[in-house]
């Protein structure tokens, strides 16, 4: 029964509509939605589908599944501030088009365009949350290393992306006459609060324990099957496990950056999970593909 019920869902062509109706019918009776705002929820229905687009690219799932973007709508239900500030939701978007962008430039030293894309995108972000410039660093690192595209024309591509929305931002403010907005963003880099102060407030740790141990289940889990993948998803799985501890680290240390560095290790993690419940086949699997479910469920509804 839970073997079927397993399957059904990993390899479903319903499962990615019956999760969007679940998020939505979530968010809206846990009042973390608002009808008469409806573009943080259109930012997110585009940001299921970019996670569908990742998926289907870079065939990171061998056999035909949602369960990608069904794993990523799951988890960024739990969050209590999911529809709180257009910025963040926009962000989320933004790292996700930033990680389709650059999986393109996998084995390509000419990949200039899609190069300038995924930075541009991350030069966005940076806008309204600066402290994205830590993960800058492992973005470069993969593409010298798991996606052995480095080059100097893809590393001028890159910078050039970054300083893009910078560029635009810094002629608005000038025609405004006022940069004070630029300077009041680049001094947040240097705010820091006490380590771990806020994180173990309950609508913040218990999200990050669950996502935290169901993404470094499916870690484990890939590094033990990851031979039936080939060379190139292994390279891209090596980029999503960076992140996803990157992530959990910086939310670990400045929690009160929870709201988009969770979002970072959901979406890390959501190609892990995916992986995890579509191809582990066994009694405990099973038995934790259906706790699953019943414990996001919970944490969703217990986190309004």
């Amino acid at each position: 029964m839970l073997r079927r019920i397993q399957k059904s869902v990993s390899t479903g062509k319903f499962s990615l509509p019956v999760t969007a109706i679940y998020t939505l019918l979530m968010v809206f009776a846990t009042g973390r939605a608002d009808s008469s705002q409806p573009l943080p929820i259109v930012m997110l229905g585009i940001s299921a589908f970019l996670m569908v687009v990742l998926n289907n690219n870079n065939s990171l799932i061998r056999v035909y599944s949602r369960l990608v973007s069904c794993s990523f709508l799951v988890m960024v239900a739990m969050l209590p501030m999911v529809f709180v500030g257009d910025n963040t939701n926009l962000n989320q978007l933004l790292f996700i088009a930033a990680l389709v962008f650059l999986l393109k430039t996998y084995q390509q030293r000419d990949a200039v365009q899609p190069a300038y894309l995924a930075f541009a995108c991350l030069g966005g972000i940076s806008v309204t949350f600066p402290h994205i410039v830590v993960l800058l660093p492992f973005f470069w690192l993969h593409i010298y290393t798991s996606l052995q595209a480095g080059s100097s024309r893809v590393f001028s591509a890159s910078l050039l992306g970054l300083l893009t929305p910078w560029w635009f931002w810094i002629c608005m403010c000038t025609t405004y006459g006022s940069m004070t907005p630029i300077m009041a963003e680049l001094h947040r880099l240097t705010e820091f609060e006490p380590i771990t102060e806020g994180l173990f407030e309950r609508d913040v740790l218990v999200p990050v324990l669950f996502v935290t141990v169901l993404g470094s289940v499916g870690v484990v889990h890939f590094l033990q099957n990851s031979f039936a993948d080939n060379i190139k998803t292994r390279m891209f799985y090596n980029i999503f496990m960076t992140l996803f501890y990157v992530s959990l680290v910086m939310l670990i240390l400045q929690p009160q950056h929870s709201n988009m560095l969770l979002r970072c290790a959901i979406i890390s993690a959501s190609p892990l999970v995916a992986h995890l419940f579509t191809f582990s086949d066994s009694r405990l699997s099973h038995i934790g593909f259906s706790a699953t479910i019943v414990i996001s469920l919970a944490i969703t509804l217990w986190i309004s």
